[in-house]
């Protein structure tokens, strides 16, 4: 339990940098009043409701909550951002579910590069679907099979790079 709670903290933190690095999300000036609810609600969500919570997104001028039904959840976004227009969409999976699954496949970092499969981006779906997993591999398929006998059905969704060579700002590649 040490070990998981270890590392959903260096997830938090990981977060927080991204957070700081993109100045609040990255929202400039001219951003809309709900990617402005972003940086009110996303990190008490976060902290208090993570047995719910999924994560957001924003959709033209809707704050998108994903989270599994919570009552107390949505009055708590309705309350800290009332004029913003929220849509609530249920998750599968929460971020209490979906962290400790991203923080054991980033455990396994070393484990899948002597089979040369190469992560360079473990992190939990904002939609609650799974954890999308980027991965470097001569054959994806052959990864994606490997990956089910390691971890059984777990909800990990494995994606080649972006071949654009760039990176998501604040997020660890080894």
């Amino acid at each position: 339990m040490r070990e998981c709670r270890s590392s959903v903290g260096r997830w938090a933190a990981a977060y927080l940098l991204v957070v700081v690095a993109l100045g609040g999300c990255g929202f400039g000036d001219d951003s809309t009043a709900a990617e402005t609810a972003v940086n009110t609600v996303q990190m008490p969500l976060r902290s208090l409701y993570s047995r719910s919570f999924a994560g957001l997104d924003v959709e033209n001028d809707r704050l998108v909550v994903y989270r599994r039904p919570d009552a107390a959840l949505d009055t708590f976004v309705r309350e800290r951002v009332p004029e913003v227009d929220v849509e609530f969409r249920d998750a599968p999976y929460s971020l209490d579910e979906l962290e400790p699954l991203a923080a054991r496949v980033t455990g396994d970092w070393h484990y899948w590069s002597t089979r040369q499969i190469n992560l360079k981006l473990v992190t939990p779906r904002a939609d609650g679907t799974g954890v999308t997993v980027v991965a470097a591999a001569g054959d994806l398929d052959a990864a994606r099979a490997e990956f089910r006998q390691r971890y059984g059905d777990e909800p990990l969704i494995l994606s080649p790079p972006a071949h654009s060579g760039i990176a998501p700002a604040g997020f660890t590649t080894r």
